[in-house]
């Protein structure tokens, strides 16, 4: 879970939509906690029990499955309803867009990747590919990569790697 530096009131409606926030989700970030202030020194002036216990309640009544929260390398919260728990995996379909953004500008910060270079240097089973080898990163993480995206409401199963580096193309890379 990540919590920003920013309140919900500066989110406006179109990013609210491009990060996967609904409203009330952000109505009730801005109701129940305490934003993180970045010269906050402990854990204390970032959350407090009330404001933990109100985020445990929320995703309980709204059918959450598992909660952890965490700061500075300690887990703050650990909760599981309907059905969670620690070892089970979490189909999480189109809410992975919400971190996976911040962690891939982390590895072109640390230097590990650049936007623009090729995907295939990763996936090994594209560098033959004619098509496939032109990916870039920037494409993949902007879904205009050409390839099929996923099944709308379809989260029953995790699809395997060859699965989901094999889908089918519509279109040419940078240009769907």
């Amino acid at each position: 879970m990540f919590w920003c530096d920013f309140t919900a009131r500066e989110i406006n409606d179109d990013m609210r939509v491009g990060s996967g926030l609904d409203r009330e989700a952000c109505d009730f970030l801005d109701r129940s906690r305490t934003p993180l202030q970045p010269q906050a020194k402990s854990t204390s002036q970032v959350l407090d029990a009330a404001a933990l216990k109100s985020a445990q309640e929320h995703n309980e009544q709204t059918g959450g499955q598992t909660l952890v929260v965490l700061h500075d390398g300690k887990t703050l919260l650990e909760s599981y309803a309907h059905g969670g728990a620690a070892g089970r995996m979490q189909m999480l379909a189109s809410g992975s867009k919400s971190f996976l953004g911040v962690l891939a500008m982390a590895a072109v910060q640390d230097g590990m990747i650049r936007l623009d270079d090729r995907a295939c240097e990763a996936i090994a089973e594209w560098a033959d590919d004619p098509v496939r080898s032109a990916i870039t990163y920037r494409q993949l993480l902007t879904l205009t990569s050409g390839i099929t995206p996923g099944e709308v409401g379809v989260a029953a199963r995790t699809p395997a790697w060859k699965d989901l580096i094999t889908k089918p193309m519509t279109g040419r890379p940078g240009a769907s």
